[in-house]
């Protein structure tokens, strides 16, 4: 049966001859036998295992969990837990690396939509990244109240052609109204905007807010901090000390 030397073993597993020294030393592989000059010599199995483990250092798993794995009777009862451990720290790097690569777009979008770039546009930009999801969750709560309102609307419409009973759509109108103004009021609570020149973060006034001409993210608003009439971004709304502090 043909034995290695160290420097044969890396090169057919395509690895350092260090590596193959530090797997000796943390009792990973260890050679069968020293030559008469101290040569370190790898049989075939000592190859195969030495394989095996560069293959499960290469899938992700840390020196100490393959350690535990040569040292059970029964691999096969430890294995599979190990991969379901690596699966789930993997998983989680993956999402942390998709979270930083989706700042990165927002970061790379967000200079070239600046007209006058500064460190201050990337703490804007890294705020409104923040707050996309919880924008996202109130666009949906108040486009479902206002669906349910319209949805009640057609139906009392519907039943004033079919019966010619008319009562009902009038006495949902003031409903309707109501419904409309505490979707607004629910709206203007929720909300800030930033401004694109002090890069302050405000409350506009309710009636300003409301007629203001206005993009999805943005709205013509006058700042209070610096006077600056313009497009304001929309963010969701700060707790009192972080507008404090952003002011």
């Amino acid at each position: 049966m043909p034995n290695y030397s160290t420097g044969e073993v890396a090169k057919m597993l395509n690895v350092t001859v260090r590596t193959v020294q530090y797997y000796d030393q943390r009792n990973l592989v260890s050679p069968s036998f020293l030559t008469d000059g101290g040569r370190r010599m790898y049989s075939e199995n000592d190859v195969m295992r030495l394989k095996a483990i560069c293959y499960l250092r290469d899938i992700g798993l840390p020196i100490a969990s393959i350690q535990k794995l040569i040292q059970e009777e029964h691999p096969e009862n430890v294995i599979g837990m190990l991969i379901e451990e690596q699966k789930k720290e993997l998983s989680d790097e993956i999402t942390q690396r998709q979270k930083k690569l989706s700042r990165l777009e927002a970061l790379q979008r967000g200079i070239r939509e600046s007209e006058n770039f500064s460190l201050h546009s990337i703490s804007d930009i890294a705020f409104r990244m923040d707050d996309r999801r919880k924008l996202h969750k109130l666009y949906i709560k108040m486009l479902l109240f206002a669906l349910i309102l319209e949805a009640l609307e057609w139906i009392f419409v519907l039943v004033g052609f079919i019966k010619g009973v008319w009562i009902p759509i009038i006495l949902y109108l003031p409903i309707l109204a109501l419904g409309c103004v505490l979707i607004s009021y629910y709206y203007i609570k929720k909300v800030q905007f930033i401004c694109p020149d002090c890069h302050a973060v405000f409350t506009p006034r309710k009636m300003e807010m409301l007629f203001a001409r206005h993009t999805l993210r943005t709205r013509n608003l006058t700042c209070p901090h610096c006077g600056h009439k313009g497009f304001c971004v929309e963010v969701y709304k700060r707790d009192q000390w972080e507008e404090k502090e952003s002011a």
